[in-house]
């Protein structure tokens, strides 16, 4: 059975959000989503930092903290329907240890959750960072599948 699988695919937000506008002039809230929703890049961790210094009221933390783990779910389950074929292939042991990573990465967010305290700007990157890196190898892997 073939999936089709477009990577960095974004989930839609379940609520109303203002129209996007360019970075520096985003408030808050768009700021967080839009760094949420785009592929890491060279400054990815300059942004986080300015978005770390920015003031969002606790509804808005959670809208974005919700929306960060959904996005990632999905990855997730999508990533697991193109891995789950390569499995018993020559690429076997290496979709194991993407699925693996990606198993411990979602241990490692439920640890941070049950330790110290949840801070959305602390989990927030954390699910983010796990995703991307999963999308990232799940991706690298079906084109070398594909023979590309």
């Amino acid at each position: 059975m073939s999936y089709s699988y477009s990577p960095f695919l974004n989930w839609p937000l379940a609520m109303n959000q203002p129209p996007r506008s360019p970075y520096h002039n985003a408030r808050p809230l768009q700021q967080l989503l839009e760094l949420i929703d785009n592929a890491p890049s060279r400054d990815y961790e300059d942004r986080w930092d300015r978005i770390r210094t920015l003031q969002f009221h606790p509804g808005e933390l959670e809208f974005a903290t919700n929306h960060a783990l959904h996005l990632y779910i999905r990855w997730l389950s999508e990533d697991i329907r193109s891995l789950w074929p390569l499995l018993g292939g020559g690429l076997g042991p290496q979709a194991f240890n993407v699925l693996l990573d990606a198993s411990n990465a979602l241990k490692d967010l439920a640890t941070d959750g049950q330790n110290a305290h949840p801070h959305a700007l602390i989990i927030i990157p954390r699910l983010c960072k796990a995703g991307w890196r999963m999308r990232g190898e799940t991706t690298r892997l079906i084109r070398q599948a594909a023979g590309r």
